[in-house]
């Protein structure tokens, strides 16, 4: 079988997460049963996600569409149904944010929004659109700052069943169970 290049680096991270050990990926779930996540933007739009080493927090991802501030405006999604717990601006750093409760011990966090259009206690799902894509806390570029937590504390971000994000590298992500 013959894979795509985007395939052959997303084996090449879970063998790199695998030989790393259980201290990322495993230990993940120790919150309780990790939620079916998925990439934090309307169906079929694909978009770049970059993580590197230094970013604050480590297990952090940006997402763009392009150069400068192509993605501005664009829609954002909660990656699951749950319940937000913050949506404000909290000044230079993250910006406009906005933190969903997902049950076990598990939140998401975006980032560097343009607009917000939840409020704190609403009730959201994977289809709700939660913001837009932006670049508040004094970021240079638009883009979308985004994390998945346990109990919390940001750990390696996986989406669905089996798509991990590799560190520290440069993928594509696309929903596309909708």
């Amino acid at each position: 079988m013959k894979m795509s290049i985007r395939s052959t680096r997303a084996a090449v991270a879970l063998a790199a997460l695998a030989a790393f050990g259980a201290s990322t990926a495993v230990s993940a779930d120790a919150a309780g049963t990790r939620p079916l996540l998925k990439v934090p933007f309307p169906c079929q739009q694909e978009w770049r996600g970059a993580t590197w080493s230094g970013h604050n927090p480590d297990r952090a991802i940006d997402f763009n569409q392009g150069s400068g501030d192509s993605d501005l405006g664009r829609a954002v999604k909660a990656s699951a149904s749950g319940r937000v717990t913050a949506a404000s601006n909290v000044g230079s750093g993250y910006g406009n944010r906005v933190i969903i409760d997902h049950g076990n011990g598990w939140s998401t966090l975006y980032a560097h929004l343009n607009s917000i259009n939840v409020s704190v206690g609403q009730n959201v799902q994977d289809t709700t659109t939660i913001g837009t894509v932006g670049k508040s806390g004094g970021q240079s570029t638009s883009h979308l700052h985004y994390e998945q937590r346990a109990d919390g504390s940001p750990v390696s971000i996986k989406f669905g069943t089996a798509t991990w994000v590799p560190y520290y590298a440069t993928d594509y992500y696309t929903r596309i169970h909708c």
